[in-house]
């Protein structure tokens, strides 16, 4: 199992009793130590879309249910070959005939 990686700059809190049922819970994020991180360990996490560098993160709920916290998404999909094996005769093949 991989390494869990918070992303540095961003707290999370649990709800508090007087909030309604429907908020999770509170975040603060700084923007100045998450851009510290994002340029520095965090930016081998880092990836691009139209042109713009982003993170993934995972929403995930504290182990005593109490909040949520932000995990950085490190899956990766797994490199496909470019060549598939080719059959030799038409039973490797699973042909009808």
């Amino acid at each position: 199992m991989s390494e869990t990686i918070y992303p540095k700059g961003i707290l999370t809190f649990a709800r508090k009793e007087n909030q309604r049922q429907f908020v999770l819970g509170s975040a603060v994020i700084t923007i100045d130590d998450l851009i510290e991180w994002s340029q520095g360990e965090g930016s081998q996490y880092l990836s691009e879309y139209k042109g713009k560098k982003q993170i993934r993160l995972n929403i995930l709920q504290s182990k005593d249910g109490s909040r949520v916290n932000f995990t950085v998404d490190t899956w990766k999909p797994e490199k496909k070959s470019n060549h598939e094996p080719q059959a030799n005769n038409a039973e490797e093949m699973d042909l009808p005939f």
